[in-house]
């Protein structure tokens, strides 16, 4: 199986969906086996490439938008079953096994999952080439825009700089380390779509700093979503959604569709095209 089908949790995801109570997560979600390649982000390039769904292979793809990409490029052998990250959040909280869940930074104790009503806002930064320049920059512009609690959320590599943590920190933001992306298919770490779920159940609002599939999976979760900054989209598809974010009915719309909820199928019918077994 592809490696990517892991990238983010995705396969971790589906596998959530079709879980029940009776089954022991330890045998149902590892190793799970995907013939094929599942698309793991936004399709700002072409959504599974033919390199990575290998012979023979199936592109499992989000949306109608994305399929309509592969055709263009002359790309065929996929089917639209919907991102993993709308049926992650079909699962009820309290399901989701305890080894799946966002575990603390080394020394912190423990906090009880959901045991305070949800509560300030979720930032989701990226700084790619400026570092810590951006970050004091970023984290002046979301001060200025939410005055209460603000948690931001940072990549791995963003997290082990001391600068960039430092600039939030001195603006009076909690920092959270985000999961690596790629984690082996067999690790015990949480992923990062359950890290996030988790995050943003617990915040009422998100702010982000691109217009990438964050703001979608945002929207789709049903918190208020803000773009910050002045944005230069990279495609047509980034134009649509800084557009959309000013709107936050053509935002949930445009998630909606990028992310393929009218896509999402059955519990059988996912098991099918998957080729998983009814164990599952």
């Amino acid at each position: 199986m592809h490696p990517h089908n892991h990238r983010y949790g995705s396969t971790q995801a589906l596998a959530l969906s079709l879980l029940e109570k009776s089954h022991s997560w330890l045998t149902t979600l590892w190793p799970r086996s995907v013939p094929g390649h599942v698309q793991h982000d936004w399709h700002v390039t072409s959504p599974c490439a033919t390199i990575d769904v290998g012979p023979g292979g199936t592109a499992y793809l989000w949306s109608s938008s994305a399929r309509r990409f592969r055709r263009a490029r002359g790309l065929g052998g996929h089917v639209v079953i919907g991102a993993p990250w709308l049926y992650l959040l079909d699962v009820h909280r309290d399901h989701v096994p305890h080894e799946l869940r966002e575990r603390p930074e080394p020394g912190e104790q423990p906090v009880e999952r959901f045991a305070e009503p949800p509560s300030g806002t979720l930032l989701l930064p990226r700084h790619d080439l400026y570092g810590r320049h951006a970050a004091r920059r970023i984290a002046d512009e979301a001060r200025e825009h939410e005055g209460e609690r603000l948690t931001a959320a940072l990549l791995p590599a963003d997290a082990a700089s001391p600068e960039v943590r430092t600039a939030y920190v001195e603006a009076g933001i909690d920092v959270v380390p985000l999961v690596p992306a790629d984690l082996p298919a067999a690790s015990p770490q949480v992923a990062r779509l359950m890290q996030l779920r988790d995050l943003m159940l617990r915040h009422t609002a998100v702010l982000a700093t691109h217009p990438d599939e964050h703001l979608l999976m945002a929207a789709a979760a049903g918190l208020p979503t803000t773009l910050l900054g002045r944005q230069q989209p990279r495609s047509s598809a980034e134009a649509a959604l800084v557009e959309a974010a000013g709107s936050p009915a053509a935002l949930t719309d445009l998630a909606g569709h990028e992310l393929g909820r009218d896509h999402v199928l059955p519990r059988d019918e996912l098991r099918a095209v998957l080729e998983w077994r009814p164990r599952v």
